[in-house]
């Protein structure tokens, strides 16, 4: 066990980590990551198209499942990429920008380490969505892929 904060000295990096430092923007162009300044502003150039593709189709929304981040108002979304993969019947243009992105992303330097599943050398996208908030709706702040809360 451990004689700290935290019971087991394989902590959580998202909860505690006393080495991260407190960053809310990384300042663009990313400057020490080209390549993943590259492949972010690929992304980017995809947008417009991005957004013309979620406004024409119908959608059906669903509540965000992180509900006890909502203070007050609507929170839904509609899947874009889930575990069964992307939803390209619905949003083709959206699939392929994303796949673009996720193979545009920077790969270890000088090689990785064989890594098993499912930690694969390769980025996939596990998850994305289209996010929307009715107008008056508050959140708590909040951060990172399992939403933990900004502590202030």
């Amino acid at each position: 066990g451990g004689h700290g904060v935290f019971a087991h000295h394989q902590q959580w990096g998202s909860i505690y980590n006393p080495q991260l430092r407190g960053m809310p923007i990384y300042p663009r162009p990313l400057e020490f990551w080209p390549e993943l300044e590259t492949a972010i502003s690929e992304l980017e150039a995809h947008l417009p198209s991005m957004i013309d593709e979620y406004r024409v189709a119908a959608h059906e929304w669903e509540p965000v499942a992180d509900q006890f981040l909502k203070l007050k108002g609507a929170w839904n979304r509609v899947r874009l990429v889930d575990d069964g993969g992307c939803m390209r019947d619905q949003f083709p243009k959206s699939c392929k920008a994303l796949s673009s992105f996720a193979k545009s992303l920077p790969r270890c330097r000088g090689g990785c380490l064989k890594l098993p599943a499912p930690y694969f050398e390769a980025y996939e996208i596990g998850t994305a969505n289209f996010n929307r908030l009715e107008p008056d709706t508050q959140l708590v702040r909040h951060t990172s892929s399992d939403n933990q809360r900004i502590k202030l």
